[in-house]
């Protein structure tokens, strides 16, 4: 019997200390926090930067050794607007596998901006993977509601083209297989080559066909050069005819 007071009193004092936390993330709060996070956004954009570490930098051949120089490299930044005090940001991805909670302390007035970095926390440069990141939005410690997720936002990093730099897509800068950051699986050099070289043949044939359009026309008014330019000469006289017609009969009205 006594310990089933023991038991009642203890079922009690959870009770005294949970209901009233849990009573406190009620509809109202919750469909406020929900508003909130809706405006919450997630892109990339890509950067040029200085390296951090620049051990591994070496100068360009037309300086001399006396002179300073600085290697700048490309670099993924991460930027998620409009977090607020009510959020705590839990961000993780599918590559290196690191999670790292961020603050609205951790921000500029509500503005995250994170570089693409690796499991040691080093920046990545010329980013080599495609990686998804899944950044999940949590109620912070400021709500009734802390520990509940709000919202979830998948953002996708792409990876540098290596091969968007050689010379054939100097001419083809608008083609997918050319761009320098891309999302579709790589290929091989082979593969690409080949795709390249169809594409040069298309485009060319494709110039060629405009170019016949072109010369066909302008053989046209050749052979009818007398056509056109009695057709020109009579617009010309027309018009002018037009316009003397017009002034004369406003100056009539006139008098």
């Amino acid at each position: 019997m006594t310990k089933c007071k023991y038991l009642l009193l203890i079922v009690l004092l959870f009770s005294v200390f949970i209901n009233p936390v849990s009573a406190l993330c009620n509809y109202e709060e919750q469909a406020a926090l929900n508003k909130e996070v809706a405006n919450v956004k997630a892109s990339y954009e890509i950067v040029t930067k200085p390296y951090a570490d620049q051990s591994n930098c070496y100068p360009p051949e037309d300086i001399d050794d006396s002179e300073s120089y600085q290697c700048v490299g490309q670099f993924i930044q991460i930027n998620i607007l409009n977090i607020s005090e009510n959020m705590k940001l839990e961000i993780s991805d599918d590559y290196y596998n690191v999670r790292r909670n961020y603050f609205y302390t951790d921000t500029d007035d509500g503005k995250l901006e994170l570089l693409l970095s690796d499991k040691n926390g080093l920046e990545v440069a010329y980013n080599e993977n495609v990686i998804n990141y899944t950044i999940k939005i949590n109620a912070s410690s400021k709500t009734g509601c802390e520990g509940s997720t709000l919202r979830t936002i998948y953002l996708t990093l792409p990876r540098y083209n290596v091969y968007s730099t050689v010379a054939p897509c100097d001419e083809l800068t608008d083609y997918y297989l050319c761009q320098s950051y891309v999302t579709y699986d790589e290929i091989s050099y082979d593969s690409f080559s080949q795709q390249i070289t169809e594409e040069l043949a298309k485009r060319e044939e494709t110039n060629e066909e405009e170019l016949k359009w072109y010369q066909k026309v302008w053989e046209y008014i050749v052979k009818h050069k007398n056509a056109f330019i009695i057709g020109g000469v009579l617009v010309v006289v027309a018009t002018g005819g037009t316009i003397t017609y017009i002034v004369i009969r406003r100056r009539r009205d006139l008098i």
